[in-house]
C-alpha cells in the first residue's frame, strides 16, 4: 500500500519545535532538544537532516496511515521490522475475509505445500474462490502438485487443500503493532503530559520488547466488516467501567488510559475481567471538531503552557 506524501522540510522543523515547546519542563534528565515519544530520547535539531528522527505514519502505512509526528529512526525501523509488517500481512487476510481483495499466503495442496494466491471469481464473489499458482514455486513441486491432483481427480477423489493464515504465530506482533499506533496518536492529540503518566509505560516497555507473547485486553474484537478507512480518537463517556481513550483505526479499536488521570485507573482489570461482546459506546471529542489529528497537537501540553 503506498504512503502519501511526506510532510516538507519546513514541516518537519516545525513539528520539531512544536514537540520542544509542548515538552516544557518534562524529562529533563534526557537533555534538551525534542524527546521521542516512544523511546523518550532527546534530539537535537541537527537530527532532522543526519535522519535520526523520522517521519511517522500513524497507522502503519501497510493500515492505510498518513505522516502525524516524528519518532526516531532506532524505534521506527524497529516497529517496521518487528510488528508493522505482521499487521499488514493480517489486515490482508481481514480484507480478503470482508471479500475485498485476494489472500497470499502458503498453503498444502494435495499433498504438496505450495505458495498461492486465493481470488474470488469475479462472477461471484461471495461464493467459490479459485486458486491462481503466484510465481515463487519450484517448478518441480508445482508439476508434482499438478500430478496429484489429476490422479484425484482420475480416482474421482476430492482435493484436499489446507489454508494457513500468514501470521497466525505473529498474533503478539500484530497486537503490539496496533497498540503503539494508538499509543502515538494519543500522543499526537494529548501530548507529553499524557504519555508521561506512569500507566503509560507499560506501553513503552511491551513495544521496546520483541519477545512480547500477550493477548492484550487493551483490545477489542476485530470487525472485519468496518470501513478500512475509518479512523477516530476520542473519550469513553458509557459505559462508565469502560472510560478511557478510545482510538479506532479501520477494523481495530484500542482502549488506553482516559485524559483525566484520575478517571477510570482500573481500566484494564475490568476489560481483562469482561466476557462476551462489548456493549454500545458513547464518546466524545477530545478537542472539538478533532476525529484524527493531521500534525501533532499536544492538547493537554498546550492547556498546562496557557
Amino acid at each position: 500500500m503506498p504512503g502519501s506524501k511526506k510532510p516538507s522540510k519546513a514541516t518537519r522543523a516545525r513539528w520539531f519545535e512544536a514537540g520542544v515547546v509542548a515538552r516544557g519542563a518534562r524529562f529533563l534528565e534526557k537533555g534538551p532538544g525534542y524527546v521521542c515519544p516512544e523511546c523518550l530520547t532527546a534530539f537535537p535539531r541537527e537530527a532532522l537532516g543526519d535522519g535520526r528522527l523520522t517521519v511517522e505514519d500513524v497507522p502503519p502505512v501497510v493500515l492505510g496511515g498518513k505522516p502525524l509526528l516524528l519518532t526516531c529512526k532506532a524505534c521506527n525501523n524497529r516497529a517496521g521490522r518487528l510488528h508493522d509488517r505482521h499487521a499488514g500481512r493480517y489486515e490482508g487476510v481481514l480484507n480478503y475475509l470482508a471479500r475485498e481483495g485476494s489472500l497470499k499466503t502458503r498453503t498444502m495442496i494435495a499433498g504438496q505445500k505450495l505458495n498461492v494466491e486465493f481470488r474470488l471469481r469475479p462472477e461471484s464473489p461471495d461464493v467459490d474462490d479459485m486458486i491462481v499458482w503466484v510465481k515463487d514455486n519450484d517448478e518441480a513441486t508445482v508439476r508434482a502438485t499438478h500430478a496429484a491432483v489429476d490422479r484425484l481427480a482420475l480416482a474421482g477423489q476430492l482435493v484436499g487443500v489446507e489454508l494457513g493464515f500468514p501470521v497466525a504465530a505473529k498474533a503478539s506482533a500484530v497486537e503490539v503493532s496496533l497498540l503503539r499506533a494508538a499509543y502515538l496518536a494519543a500522543f499526537a492529540v494529548l501530548g507529553y503530559t499524557y504519555i508521561d503518566r506512569p500507566e503509560l509505560k507499560w506501553v513503552r516497555d511491551l513495544v521496546a520488547d520483541p519477545q512480547a507473547d500477550i493477548v492484550g485486553p487493551y483490545l477489542a474484537e476485530d470487525d472485519v466488516s468496518a470501513d478500512p478507512d475509518r479512523r477516530l480518537i476520542g473519550a469513553v463517556l458509557t459505559p462508565e467501567w469502560l472510560q478511557s481513550t478510545i482510538v479506532i483505526m479501520g477494523r481495530h479499536t484500542v482502549f488506553l488510559p482516559h485524559p483525566d488521570a484520575t478517571s477510570n485507573p482500573a481500566l484494564y482489570q475490568r476489560l481483562a475481567a469482561h466476557h462476551g461482546p462489548f456493549p454500545a459506546i458513547t464518546t466524545q471529542l477530545l478537542a472539538p471538531g478533532l476525529t484524527w489529528p493531521s500534525e501533532p497537537l499536544h492538547y493537554l501540553d498546550q492547556i498546562g503552557l496557557s
